[in-house]
């Protein structure tokens, strides 16, 4: 969540403690409501944010958190599991670090940024898979079987590297994918950071665990464990642990917070014994808002019928499409923040994302509806919402940078406005953020529609991340 203009962020925070303020955001423990679950209320409440348990080497190897990782091997179906404690992104690099120089990965074009970064560090180049979109709506993008197929016939591809589900909740066609990957051989890998409930209810979702060799969960995003709680699950087939294991010790922090752990692991012990009723009580939670919903006609749900055939969404994420004439996305959220005292999870110009928990009562789930009519209502439907800006990238990029990501890291650079980028090697990926597109990608040539792309997002507000030393407007690249 960013800070509204001319609050600090210490201000931001504190209205998040006070008062009647809703979120429909992660962290998924709701402000505190799902700690109280998991026993650790009290600690966070007594102000102990920073401890360090007695023989902490051997809670490692033989006691309290190794035993907590074989547990959550088990629930989740997997041979090897691995707590994470800076985040989702550690595990996308250790396993972008099995690869090297000579290597190609298939990854999707929306994939998260730590994505591109992992081929930085490895040295492998990325050939991108380019998702399909229903008409320009940026919440539909998803890759179907066919474009998987083409990259997976690339030269060198030695992995698929998914997202699923997707930021807005879109899920990959599991039975397409792994049916490409049990004929190729290739190693199947997913950024799972936005589905860590879904195995509660059996994968509802249709995710196959004897296809996948590795999937990364943010599991503070949607589960009852403080931010930067994860875990990395590994199946086997194929996969040298060992190094994967190795590559977490590089980039894991020595110093780890101890409460964040502990939420880990109280999480799986109650995960084990409800998890599947705290995964029912989101789908009802999320499916009553969407009835609620249902009559307001400045909205459109985002379901199946928008996505091509296999994928799915998320039964407990709500992605409301915008059809409000003189509203966005963007300001859907911030009129229910100012107004509503209620936290989306983000928005961009087309749609308002809320993600729904267990915790939510009725009664919040009723003010939200409100709310989203109050801020929505008296206005005539749009005819469209599209915005070129992000569409266009998706559609007519390129598959593959012209030098490799970690080539272009490691090369000379120099800072150009970037206009004046055209016909350069990027040094910066820039990305749209939210929902964390990539413009341009270290490693790719800026072209007309890369430019094209920049000035309409800058024209619309979009925040962009990846400016050179955090410089607005200037490019990183290769001299």
């Amino acid at each position: 969540m960013s800070g509204r203009r001319g609050k600090s962020i210490a201000e931001d925070l504190r209205r998040q403690t006070a008062g009647d303020f809703l979120s429909l955001a992660t962290p998924g423990h709701r402000l505190g409501r799902g700690l109280a679950a998991v026993g650790l209320e009290e600690l966070v409440a007594a102000g102990r944010l920073d401890i360090s348990p007695p023989d902490e080497g051997r809670r490692w190897q033989e006691g309290d958190f190794a035993a907590a990782e074989r547990k959550l091997a088990g629930l989740c179906r997997a041979g090897r599991s691995f707590f994470l404690y800076n985040g989702s992104t550690v595990g996308i690099l250790a396993m972008q670090m099995l690869f090297g120089e000579g290597d190609a990965v298939a990854v999707p074009r929306h994939c998260h940024q730590s994505v591109i970064h992992g081929f930085v560090l490895s040295g492998a180049r990325p050939e991108f898979a380019w998702p399909r979109l229903a008409g320009d709506w940026l919440a539909t993008a998803a890759v179907d079987a066919a474009e998987w197929r083409r990259v997976a016939g690339q030269p060198d591809v030695r992995a698929i590297f998914c997202l699923s589900p997707s930021y807005y909740g879109v899920g990959e066609n599991w039975s397409g994918l792994t049916e490409i990957i049990r004929q190729s051989g290739q190693l199947l890998l997913c950024d799972r950071a936005h589905g860590a409930h879904l195995g509660l209810a059996s994968d509802i979702d249709g995710f196959d665990r004897t296809a996948v060799s590795a999937w990364v969960e943010s599991a503070h995003k949607t589960l009852p464990v403080l931010s930067q709680g994860s875990w990395l699950h590994c199946a086997g087939q194929r996969l040298d642990i060992d190094r994967l294991a190795g590559n977490l010790r590089i980039l894991q922090s020595t110093s780890p917070n101890y409460l964040l752990i502990t939420s880990l692991a109280s999480a799986v012990d109650y995960l084990g014994r409800r998890g599947k009723e705290l995964y029912r009580r989101m789908a009802g939670n999320a499916e009553y808002l969407r009835r609620l919903l249902h009559n307001n006609n400045q909205i459109e749900i985002l379901s199946e019928r928008h996505l091509p055939a296999g994928h799915v969404v998320d039964p407990a994420r709500l992605v409301a499409g915008i059809r409000a004439g003189r509203l966005s996305g963007r300001q859907v959220e911030a009129e229910l923040l100012a107004n509503c005292n209620i936290q989306a999870e983000m928005a961009d110009d087309q749609s308002l994302v809320l993600i729904v928990s267990g915790w939510e009562s009725k009664g919040d789930l009723r003010r939200v509806a409100r709310g989203l009519a109050a801020v929505t209502g008296g206005l005539a439907p749009a005819a469209s919402s599209a915005r070129p800006a992000l569409a266009s990238i998706i559609k007519a990029r390129p598959g593959r940078p012209d030098i490799t990501p970690r080539q272009a890291w490691q090369a000379r650079r120099r800072l150009v406005p970037w206009r004046q980028a055209v016909g350069l090697i990027a040094v910066s990926t820039l990305t749209v953020y939210p929902p964390g597109l990539a413009l341009v990608v270290t490693g790719e040539r800026c072209d007309d529609v890369v430019l094209q792309a920049i000035a309409e997002a800058s024209e619309a507000g979009l925040q962009i991340r990846g400016w050179a030393d955090r410089q607005p407007g200037m490019i990183a690249v290769v001299a």
